[in-house]
């Protein structure tokens, strides 16, 4: 069972808890923490921007113009759904994503200066088929991502035995920690 932490914290407060800790406590209960997967929070150089002007570049590459409110950058994009008008989370030079960070990157002749993201790139969903469409978000060009889609957690995989229905839902691991944690 795939218990998150932020979502658990909505229960009982965990200020303080390691996630070690956590998972220490939990596996103490009877409930066996099998993995801990930290999701970390975008990157502060990921911000919405607005696709200025889009261009074919070679068969399946697009040549984009993108403003993030202070600034114009070209960046080559192989997203289908991109199209100028649309407001798009913009991954600027330096920037980190899945542990890669983004460098000015030479494609086919042009110097490509930022990356157009998909949610999946920037965990915050499954789709990485296409980039993400930020229109419907009314947030200014350079808004960090980040403030906008909270990603930063910790997931903890627990192994619950038969005699354990009590639990199969936060509130009943809540109920547990709280014990054992002498917490609210």
């Amino acid at each position: 069972m795939l218990i998150s932490r932020e979502w658990l914290q909505d229960y009982i407060d965990l200020t303080g808890v390691t996630n070690q800790q956590l998972a220490e406590t939990l596996t103490s209960l009877g409930l066996e923490v099998e993995s801990i997967n930290e999701i970390p929070a975008i990157d502060d150089l990921v911000v919405v921007a607005l696709v200025e002007e889009v261009q074919q570049h070679g068969k399946r590459l697009r040549r984009c113009l993108v403003n993030d409110g202070q600034e114009q950058h070209e960046v080559i994009c192989g997203a289908s759904n991109v199209e100028s008008g649309i407001h798009v989370a913009l991954a600027k030079i330096e920037a980190t994503v899945q542990g890669r960070k983004i460098t000015a990157t030479p494609i086919r002749g042009i110097v490509s200066h930022g990356m157009i993201c998909s949610e999946q790139e920037l965990n915050i969903g499954d789709d990485g088929e296409g980039i993400i469409d930020l229109s419907t978000i009314n947030a200014p060009l350079g808004t960090r991502i980040n403030s906008l889609f909270k990603t930063e957690d910790s997931i903890f995989d627990i192994a619950i035995t038969p005699n354990r229905g009590d639990c199969l839902s936060y509130l009943g691991i809540a109920r547990e920690l709280s014990a054992k944690l002498a917490k609210p």
